[in-house]
């Protein structure tokens, strides 16, 4: 029953993103974890609706506000440079789960 679990199954998918996740699936590329990543922590108005007490929205937008922040000074400071480590980092990560 986690809130930030989406409902849809695979069969719901178009033909076109069934494609795509095969692709993924067959080639080792972390498509589902990236896209799980980014729709359950990333996406302010679905965590609106599971957040009731005012603070805590308060919170959880200050906080996605701060790592914008930081990423994009990261990228101004060191141009390219971040998103090949960046890239590299994350599909470290979801590579290992």
């Amino acid at each position: 029953m986690d809130p930030t679990v989406p409902n849809g199954s695979f069969e719901e998918m178009s033909k076109a993103q069934r494609s795509i996740v095969d692709f993924c699936w067959k080639y080792w590329i972390p498509l589902i974890a990236m896209s799980y990543v980014v729709s359950t922590f990333y996406n302010v108005r679905k965590l609106d609706r599971e957040f009731f007490q005012p603070a805590k929205k308060r919170n959880y937008r200050l906080s996605v506000g701060l790592i914008v922040m930081v990423c994009l000074v990261l990228i101004i400071v060191f141009g390219t440079l971040f998103f090949k480590v960046w890239l590299l980092a994350a599909f470290i990560f979801l590579s290992n789960k």
